[in-house]
């Protein structure tokens, strides 16, 4: 879903076409009044082409090797429960260090950095959190996706006592002398920790070379629980130098600390879950005639829109009208989204190409002042004018068009938009000159 394909078509020349009209729906402006002859004025007209709408699921997207990485657990009354995992490896910060004689654990703590730009999606309460060993290594060279796995052993590798919880980005972090920045620190088993010590101790050490501990030592699967009513997807900085696994030791000359880093070079990649059972949302995926009425969008591979804009095909080629303009409108239901589970702030439009893959519509590259499709008191418009014009020449095979919300490998939005029948109406407004 996210393969988008960053070329630009040049604008066919003006695009002559014969418009079946629907006079309950057209405006019209006449230009040039008094300037010129009767035979040569130009008329603007807008009308409105019939769509259908359906809401599906989502394809996966691809999350590897993203900065941001979403972690927890939430349910929603009309979106049922979404969850957010992150694998990741770590890396050492330092080769063949020295860490004494016979050093001995004192704690070892998996570090995850809140993500200072952004908001819980939903309300923050007491969670469960679970950290599994990898069985196998990750590799920056494979793409991985929302909805890949990787084998991890069942053993929970946290400490009993410290599992769960209310995660709180607004909170700083006092470590002794020192106050960091909101984090959430995961206390884990003290025998991972000691394993790692002994292994620094050995001839030849796992130690020695980056690659020799990405071979000993696999990564971790990171997961959530919401233990309370609705819960939250929380957002964290997985490359600041903060988000980290750390060894706190004590040896013959006392105690110290290692760190590993998540650095830009770490394999990692996040796993998304939607569960719609029993939702209004099982209801309209199972109802191909749904989408007349409403339709939804979801951030994390969750639900996207297929629009058809089939009437687009019967304009014709008569000499005497060009096309300016073609707008998706598709209003929102500001009453489902809250302060906490707000609506995204834009929507694209994608298409599927002769490969079957969806890339962005042509419009898109055209800058942002002529794409659109942001939110704008409850609606967004999506500029579809290249990409009409280019089915009506023949040059794009489809006239459907994948409507998903941005940055949904990194963001848990959702949105509830109207059909075509609704009573706020989402429809396809052409606007052209009649010369």
């Amino acid at each position: 879903m996210n393969d988008i394909l960053h070329w630009r078509l040049p604008l066919a020349a003006s695009v002559v076409c014969t418009l079946l009209f629907f006079s309950a729906c057209e405006k019209r402006e006449e230009i040039g009044l008094n300037l010129q002859d009767e035979d040569d004025l130009l008329d603007i007209r807008t009308i409105e082409l019939p769509i259908q709408m359906q809401t599906t699921r989502s394809d996966s997207v691809i999350t590897s090797g993203l900065t941001v990485g979403l972690l927890g657990d939430m349910t929603d009354p009309t979106y049922g429960r979404s969850r957010s995992s992150i694998y990741t490896s770590v890396r050492l910060s330092a080769l063949s260090p020295d860490l004494g004689t016979d050093p001995v654990i004192d704690s070892l703590v998996l570090v995850l950095e809140f993500d200072e730009d952004r908001t819980p999606y939903g309300t923050s309460e007491l969670t469960e959190y679970s950290v599994f060993r990898l069985e196998e290594a990750m590799s920056n060279d494979t793409t991985y996706y929302s909805n890949s796995t990787v084998p991890f052993e069942v053993q929970n590798l946290l400490h009993a006592s410290e599992s769960a919880f209310v995660p709180d980005p607004e909170e700083e972090v006092s470590i002794g002398d020192d106050t960091l920045s909101p984090q959430i620190r995961l206390r884990l088993d003290d025998l991972l920790g000691q394993e790692l010590l002994d292994e620094s101790l050995q001839e030849p050490s796992a130690f020695d070379g980056l690659e020799d501990f990405a071979e000993f030592f696999n990564g971790f699967l990171i997961q959530a629980e919401n233990l309370g009513a609705q819960g939250a997807i929380h957002f964290f900085d997985l490359i600041d130098s903060d988000s980290r696994l750390e060894l706190y030791y004590t040896n013959s000359e006392g105690s110290d600390l290692f760190t590993f880093s998540i650095n830009s070079v770490s394999p990692r990649f996040l796993h998304f879950e939607h569960d719609y059972s029993g939702t209004p949302i099982e209801a309209i995926l199972a109802d191909p005639t749904s989408g007349e009425m409403e339709n939804h969008v979801q951030a994390m591979a969750g639900l996207s829109v297929q629009v058809d804009l089939d009437d687009i095909r019967t304009l014709g080629d008569t000499g005497t009208q060009v096309i300016n303009r073609v707008e998706l409108i598709l209003p929102a239901d500001p009453s489902v989204n809250m302060d906490d589970t707000p609506d995204a702030d834009r929507l694209f439009a994608l298409y599927q190409n002769e490969d079957s893959v969806l890339i962005s519509v042509p419009d898109l590259f055209e800058g942002d002042a002529h794409s659109g499709g942001f939110n704008v008191d409850s609606e967004y418009r999506i500029n579809l004018t290249r990409f009409c014009q280019r089915v009506i020449n023949d040059e794009i095979s489809t006239s459907r068009v994948v409507v998903i919300p941005n940055a949904s490998a990194t963001s848990a939005n959702f949105v509830k938009m109207a059909g075509p029948l609704s009573a706020e109406a989402a429809r396809l407004e052409v606007t052209f000159t009649d010369y």
